[in-house]
């Protein structure tokens, strides 16, 4: 059983309650055939009462489990098109949720076909004059094909995101791996040869310690040494991982972008920039990348690295959804690290995608750009000059 908490519109949404509109149809025949009595209102109240928790039940579960809800919905409007002609609207649902039950289309256009012989069933089997029928069976015929067939296509585009966000996910994770065992890979290279001297002479140094004082306070002097210079590389190595430099995360950006299907063009200027410019950089350019792979639904990512005058910039564009939602830990600590440097940082969302520019000051004009070259990269629908594909 399904508790009724898990059928509250916070669970399952208010789509479900919205499309309750279809059994309005089974209040046209009470109210315009006089001959509708007593006992047939008890029993269309009966249908409903039935119908509304197995349907609401297969949006709370959704997958193949709702099947029987689906075969359950039909029967009611099979057996309801004898008691009351509105029961037609059962058949639309059966019609809508077949293709959410089922894993391929050709599948879902094998189940609606069963729901369509059921109906032409009942309107073989009904009691009803020949007119009178066609206008029973009329929402059912109509409404049923129709909207089946939207949500087969619906439940195909459903499928096809649920598997792109496995994906990406599976992207995310895979990288998260291959960064750990790079770490560990250049832990142990670091400090295996350090850590292996030091227990060596430590191990000399307790030998010596009765037998020779002097030689074994020297063993212990070099310990001392060798580890204050394990723990200088520890930190230079920390450093380098906090601050990739630009190249490296380009490097990467093409490698994330490419496994998430998505087409990187980028154009970068030679800039002369300090370690903590070139850093704020390299972190702002890892964070929009991957914003973009995780959140934007892009096919096509444009990356450009400019200067003009004393100000380096930095524009991460993408062709995905375009939904702006409030800023996350990481635009924040990229707008807070370039306003450390004397920058700033704008995020920009419109119908075709999402524009990230982060802006710096600098001293020094680039390496080797000539003028033409820096007019053209600041123009807003300027060529890449440069240009690497995913």
């Amino acid at each position: 059983m399904v508790a009724l908490t898990e059928l509250s519109p916070k669970k399952i949404g208010w789509e479900p309650y919205l499309y309750l509109v279809y059994l309005g149809f089974m209040f046209f025949q009470p109210f315009f055939d006089p001959s509708f009595g007593l006992t047939d209102w008890a029993l269309t109240f009966a249908l409903i009462a039935v119908f509304l928790p197995v349907y609401l039940t297969n949006f709370a579960r959704g997958g193949r489990d709702a099947r029987v809800g689906v075969a359950v919905v039909a029967l009611l409007g099979f057996v309801g098109m004898f008691i009351n002609t509105g029961s037609s609207c059962f058949f639309i649902y059966a019609a809508c949720g077949a293709p959410h039950v089922v894993s391929r289309p050709r599948q879902a256009v094998a189940l609606m076909a069963a729901i369509f012989g059921l109906v032409a069933l009942a309107f073989f089997l009904s009691p009803l004059p020949l007119p009178e029928r066609y206008w029973a069976f009329f929402p059912a015929a109509l409404f049923a094909p129709l909207l089946g067939t939207v949500n087969i296509f619906e439940a195909e585009k459903g499928r096809a995101n649920a598997k792109l966000r496995r994906a990406q996910g599976e992207v995310e994770r895979l990288a998260k791996v291959a960064e750990r065992e790079r770490i560990a890979r250049d832990l142990h290279d670091l400090l295996g040869h350090t850590l292996s001297i030091i227990t060596l002479k430590s191990e000399l140094a307790s030998k010596l310690a009765r037998t020779d004082p002097a030689r074994a306070g020297t063993e212990m002097a070099e310990v001392a040494q060798v580890s204050r210079g394990a723990l200088k590389e520890v930190r230079e190595a920390v450093r380098g991982y906090r601050l990739r430099d630009l190249s490296g995360e380009l490097g990467a950006a093409k490698e994330m972008l490419g496994a998430a299907g998505v087409h990187l063009e980028y154009f970068a200027q030679p800039l002369t920039l300090t370690p903590a410019q070139e850093g704020t950089l390299a972190l702002a350019l890892r964070e929009a990348v991957t914003n973009v792979v995780r959140h934007a639904h892009a096919t096509r990512c444009t990356v450009r690295l400019t200067q003009r005058g004393g100000e380096a910039r930095l524009v991460v564009e993408d062709d995905g959804t375009g939904k702006r939602a409030a800023d996350g830990t990481g635009v924040t600590g990229m707008r807070e690290r370039a306003q450390g440097l004397g920058g700033g940082l704008s995020v920009s969302a419109h119908g075709s995608g999402t524009r990230l520019e982060l802006t710096l000051p600098v001293s020094k004009p680039p390496l080797a750009s000539p003028a033409r070259v820096d007019r053209e990269a600041e123009r807003p629908d300027a060529p890449l000059l440069r240009l690497e594909t995913s």
